[in-house]
């Protein structure tokens, strides 16, 4: 949808939808945001990195390591600097 030339429309589902994920404290909201990210990046709306930076954290922090490491791999290939491993930035996010 966002690369036809509809990027406010993509973007408004998309907030839509993850509004509530969220409001139904439903943690499938950090996978569609991770499984969103893509599309958005490649087509240029929403914010992708925030999302990522978020889903990385909580995945890492709940343990679900290989999520994680994907949230940073296209965090990183996205142009974003990021830690090198989920554990690091689990500790930068906390201030550790």
């Amino acid at each position: 949808m966002g690369g036809q030339g509809q990027r406010d429309n993509a973007e408004a589902r998309f907030e839509a939808a993850d509004a509530t994920l969220r409001s139904k404290r439903i943690h499938g909201s950090h996978l569609a945001r991770r499984l969103v990210a893509e599309a958005a990046i490649e087509d240029g709306w929403g914010h992708p990195a925030g999302w990522l930076s978020e889903a990385m954290a909580f995945f890492g922090d709940s343990g679900h390591d290989r999520v994680a490491a994907a949230c940073r791999d296209m965090l990183r290939q996205s142009g974003r600097r990021v830690p090198r491993s989920v554990s690091a930035a689990t500790a930068l996010r906390a201030g550790l």
